[in-house]
């Protein structure tokens, strides 16, 4: 597939990624393996593996290429290669010019919403990427998407007599499934303003990291951060801040249910640089302390 121009005017992720997915549908059925499939392994306590999504992330390489380092594996993705991150698989991503610049599509189903976005080479400065675009729906067949993906992961593990078959069978139902998805996709949001937009979907993907601030999204959009805190005040209602430490509590309080980590380690996954805070402002927006809710039997 021809290396594109992400920057291009008239760029359209959506339309880009059909063209990706039908093509890669092709592949698949001629019965190229596509995969790469790390197996799940448990978080580690160390610092620098705090990076992890509670649900399975696949990275479709376009150009260049990325190397993945999980706790205690390596992955070397090549242009038209696929690779499917387990859920909590902390994992690092180093990026690679080849014959072709770096670039790769990122695609993750979170509950009811598909995030996508593509990340290139920054043109400006070689050391850095930059994520170009996002786009999110929402949509009821999310959760069909990472069933997809956890069978695909699955089947890896399992004896091979079933593994070959399983795998190829997932591996056609995922990118058909995904192509159908944005075939008839319906956006969300279209009345929202197009910066409040995009503001939320860099929001998704960048939560857990302590960072990520009004000033960092006003940079990233390319406006003054007042005046993105106005607007996104008289879009949603409420304040970019505050919309902020929501979504974060909202991970915080997935991640007491979903994995073992101590209050620590969800508090500097989630976002928070500070332990003591986290657990403040959660008590103060949940009503109880992170450790009463994990105790609590019911999950978010």
């Amino acid at each position: 597939m021809s290396q594109i121009n992400p920057l291009a005017n008239d760029f359209d992720l959506d339309q880009y990624l059909c063209q990706v997915l039908r093509e890669h549908i092709k592949q698949a059925k001629r019965g190229r393996n596509l995969f790469h499939l790390p197996k799940p392994e448990p978080i580690p306590i160390d610092k620098g593996w705090d990076h992890f999504h509670l649900s399975p992330e696949m990275f479709i390489q376009i150009g260049g290429s990325s190397t993945f380092k999980f706790p205690s594996q390596t992955c070397h993705l090549q242009a038209g290669e696929i690779l499917i991150v387990p859920r909590q698989l902390a994992h690092q991503e180093t990026m690679h010019d080849g014959d072709e610049t770096f670039c790769n599509l990122v695609v993750i189903a979170v509950e009811q919403r598909l995030s996508y976005h593509i990340t290139i080479r920054d043109p400006q400065n070689k050391k850095r990427t930059r994520i170009i675009t996002f786009e999110r729906m929402r949509t009821s067949r999310a959760p069909a998407v990472e069933a997809c993906m956890d069978e695909i992961i699955q089947a890896q593990q399992d004896d091979y007599a079933f593994n070959k078959d399983a795998t190829k069978s997932f591996t056609l139902g995922l990118l058909t499934l995904l192509l159908n998805i944005l075939e008839q996709k319906k956006h969300e949001d279209e009345e929202l303003n197009e910066k409040v937009v995009q503001c939320m979907d860099y929001i998704d993907y960048h939560i857990g990291n302590s960072m990520l601030s009004v000033n960092v999204l006003a940079n990233w959009l390319g406006c003054h951060p007042d005046y993105l805190s106005k607007l996104f005040h008289q879009e949603k209602g409420e304040r970019l801040n505050n919309y902020i430490n929501e979504q974060r509590i909202a991970l915080a309080k997935r991640t007491l249910h979903g994995t073992n980590l101590s209050v620590g380690q969800i508090a500097q996954s989630s976002g928070f640089q500070d332990p003591a805070y986290f657990s403040r402002l959660f008590k103060k927006r949940v009503g109880c302390t992170p450790v009463q809710y994990r105790k609590s039997s019911v999950p978010p």
